[in-house]
């Protein structure tokens, strides 16, 4: 009897631990586990601190004035580099085909509906880039926070909306014009409540959340901010799965994202919630112990 108690207090303490983990907003120690999963000269451990919050928490300026402060979601999984395409298909062309599927084996409404179909920190693509200069070049699913990124100097800032001019592509990206990215987080509303989405897509967009198209901007064009809405329902206490899809056609890719009101928990570190229960809980039962 006293064997079995001790078993008992170990598991409620790896329980408690675990779950700790699970429904904690990702700090520096957690950043710097999912950047190592990338590889070699991939990893920008600059890029995802884990020392910013995962809403802005400074006004940051945009085309459109300054973003408020608590509003913008600023911690994504990224697609680095972009899916560079073919001269005159990207932007609004390139939405609605398939260019996911292609790279990484999954429609795109089905990456936000099932958690199989999560992207991890440092998953790689199935296949390279073919498409000069970024032509052999594999895809990973990269954690950035974009105000990580304008401490980096690793964009040119909010001014112009070019939160993905990303500094290793230098020249190369700027002039790459015709490409598809893809950005990908979790949230969690403590609450059951109805969230209302706002963002100002450059050029072309498309959101998921739960594998449901709630939000879209469609054409060429220079983004403002909050023009393109959406809502949708979220259950309280549960994992809320974004998945956006960033069609360019020429120069820099920008997409400001608002929720109102804004989540109470974030997280990129989806291989770990992914390991839980399928309504975001951890397993009741872990097992028994028979003793003699």
């Amino acid at each position: 009897m006293i064997y079995f108690t001790k078993i008992c207090l170990l598991v409620c303490l790896c329980l408690v631990l675990v779950s700790s983990q699970l429904l904690a907003a990702d700090n520096e120690a957690v950043a710097k586990r999912l950047v190592e999963k990338l590889p070699g000269d991939n990893q920008r451990p600059d890029y995802y601190t884990g020392q910013h919050g995962f809403m802005n928490d400074d006004d940051i300026n945009s085309e459109a004035g300054a973003l408020e402060a608590g509003l913008y979601l600023m911690s994504w999984l990224a697609t680095n580099p972009p899916i560079k395409l073919a001269s005159g298909t990207g932007g609004l062309a390139g939405i609605n085909k398939p260019h996911y599927k292609e790279f990484f084996g999954v429609d795109e409404e089905d990456v936000s509906a099932d958690r199989a179909n999560w992207p991890m920190a440092g998953m790689k693509s199935d296949k390279a880039n073919d498409e000069a200069p970024l032509d052999g070049e594999y895809i990973y699913w990269t954690p950035i926070n974009l105000q990580d990124m304008v401490d980096a100097g690793a964009t040119e800032g909010f001014n112009s909306g070019n939160q993905f001019d990303w500094s290793e592509w230098a020249g190369a990206f700027r002039a790459l014009d015709d490409f598809h990215m893809f950005i990908f987080c979790v949230a969690m509303w403590n609450s059951t409540t109805t969230v209302n989405l706002s963002a100002g897509s450059d050029d072309s967009q498309q959101t998921y959340v739960n594998g449901v198209k709630v939000c879209e901007g469609l054409g060429d064009k220079n983004w403002a901010r909050d023009n393109e809405k959406g809502e949708f329902t979220a259950k309280g206490g549960e994992w809320i799965a974004i998945f956006v899809e960033l069609g360019e056609r020429g120069g820099e890719a920008g997409y400001p994202r608002r929720g109102e009101p804004p989540p109470d928990d974030h997280t990129l570190d989806t291989e770990t919630v992914m390991a839980v229960g399928p309504q975001s809980k951890l397993s009741t039962v872990w097992g028994y112990v028979k003793t003699r």
